[in-house]
């Protein structure tokens, strides 16, 4: 278009020209000669510019070509580091540790020989998870974020956690995993002082130890992605690792503990715990379970309009007055201020707080199958808290 302009200012600019000359020329005639000379130049040009376009095409479809087998090479390559130093070097077990791990693996379980059978566990790992793999190879390179004199204990920490998924991939009977999941929790019970946390680990125990066949796996399933959630939100709060450097490097961070409100995770955590948490749901009530929690996520999923909004405003509103005109004079500004506050808040702010208000509604239903509120919160499902009245 731009060359188009040039050559059209030309020929206006030679036709002005022409007509101030006084010649008695055949202008018309010089007129169109003008306009097919500067039709063959556009069209030059267009040809010019279209071949050089395909051109940078063509260049550009080489250079991501072969960014890709880079990228493909690299990936490789780190892989192979991964294979042949990190795991090494991050396993917090010495090789005499792993010998007995799997000495201990390989015993035959108590009360399983019957009848001249023996069931023994498989020491044959099964495929090493992605976010595994990767997140080794995050920890390596994340290495060099950390202080020198933190790195130590920083490699320690991240070893202890890799190898303990690393020996949760192993293909294992659920029998076994119940014995060594019973044990841990057993030790960690008599060591515990705080009665609340102690009055959990024993629902814990009682649930695992109660599981039906049946049900078995998925309990200690639900329980290891428990504390695995916990410990990996635990690891990136010490060494100020932020879910978006995990997201970047394609590994699905652990739900959040503490954060803002925000419905739609909310909706998708508690859609996953609700399905997790099932095998450890009375089966009499399983039907009964999943129709309170289908339920209530229809209702929290749903987009209140802009006129429920408003009304909801409205009421709130309502209420603030009411106070503010029982109030004493000492907690009139407090509650003002709160009103102002309201005022300004935009729809979008105020149907975030209209859908947060529906999210009380999870606490209920939870107590209502005892279910714990740190699980829903180790599972990154918050519930707030009601306002106090004041």
């Amino acid at each position: 278009m731009c060359a188009k302009t040039t050559l059209w200012i030309g020929v206006s600019a030679a036709l002005l020209m022409s007509a101030g000359c006084g010649s008695n020329e055949d202008y018309r005639g010089r007129f169109i000669k003008l306009q097919e000379q500067s039709g063959k130049e556009i069209a030059k040009l267009e040809a010019m510019y279209t071949a050089q376009i395909e051109s940078y095409k063509q260049k550009l479809a080489s250079r991501e070509k072969e960014l890709r087998v880079r990228s493909g090479e690299l990936a490789e390559a780190k892989r192979r580091f991964v294979e042949k130093k990190i795991r090494p070097a991050m396993s917090a077990l010495s090789t005499r540790e792993l010998e007995q791990k799997k000495a201990k693996v390989t015993t035959v379980l108590p009360g399983a020989q019957s009848e001249g059978s023996t069931e023994t566990a498989s020491t044959e790992p099964s495929a090493i998870p992605k976010d595994i793999s990767l997140l080794e190879q995050f920890t390596l390179e994340y290495e060099n974020s950390i202080e020198e004199g933190r790195r130590e204990q920083y490699r320690k920490d991240f070893g202890s956690f890799l190898a303990e998924l690393r020996a949760q991939a192993q293909k294992e009977p659920a029998q076994r995993k119940r014995e060594k999941m019973v044990g841990s929790l057993r030790e960690k019970i008599n060591a515990e002082t705080d009665a609340e946390d102690k009055e959990l680990l024993e629902n814990r125990l009682a649930k695992i130890e109660n599981a039906s066949p049946e049900d078995l796996e998925g309990t200690l399933d639900y329980y290891q992605q428990i504390d695995n959630n916990q410990e990996l939100n635990r690891l990136m709060n010490e060494y100020n690792i932020s879910r978006d450097e995990l997201r970047d490097y394609g590994i699905t961070p652990p739900p959040r503990i503490r954060w803002g409100p925000d419905v739609k995770e909310i909706a998708n955590n508690l859609n996953s715990f609700v399905e997790n948490y099932e095998p450890l749901v009375a089966e009499g009530q399983r039907d009964q379970y999943r129709k309170d929690f289908n339920d209530l996520l229809a209702n929290f999923s749903t987009r209140p309009t802009d006129e429920q909004v408003l009304q909801r405003k409205n009421q709130m509103m309502g209420d603030l007055q009411a106070q503010y005109a029982a109030a004493p004079e000492s907690d009139k500004q407090r509650i003002q201020r709160r009103m102002q506050r309201l005022e300004a808040t935009d729809l979008d702010g105020l149907r975030r707080r209209v859908q947060m208000e529906k999210a009380r509604e999870i606490g209920n239903i939870s107590d209502k199958y005892g279910i714990p509120r740190s699980e829903l919160q180790q599972s990154g499902i918050t519930i707030p808290r009601a306002r106090p009245a004041r």
